[in-house]
């Protein structure tokens, strides 16, 4: 679960992220921060893709996630797999702002 230290670790790594977070919202709160980085990414005109291992509810694998991409202009850039529905959105983000995947520059 994210809280607070690992968000000030991601401004620690990326501070081109942390100006533009920052710019956007007064604070930092882990409950509000995947919807708050979707956002943002999504302003900027990223796009996400889910592949689930299955599309049926009933399935024991419907909540695990193949992979879920970040995609600009139709051209994915990257991807991550094997990951839970629930953190899925959080674990790319993550990827996304510590390994400069985005030019939030």
């Amino acid at each position: 679960m994210l809280n607070e230290e690992h968000i000030k670790n991601h401004f620690i790594l990326n501070p081109s992220w942390e100006k533009l977070y920052k710019s956007k919202f007064n604070d930092t709160d882990p409950k509000l921060w995947t919807d708050r980085v979707k956002t943002i990414l999504e302003d900027m005109g990223y796009t996400f893709i889910i592949e689930r291992y299955s599309d049926n509810p009933k399935s024991k694998m419907y909540n695990s996630v193949y992979c879920i991409s970040i995609n600009k202009d139709g051209e994915e850039l990257y991807g991550r797999g094997d990951v839970s529905y629930k953190s899925c959105h959080e674990q790319l983000f993550i990827d996304v702002i510590c390994e400069h995947i985005v030019d939030f520059g």
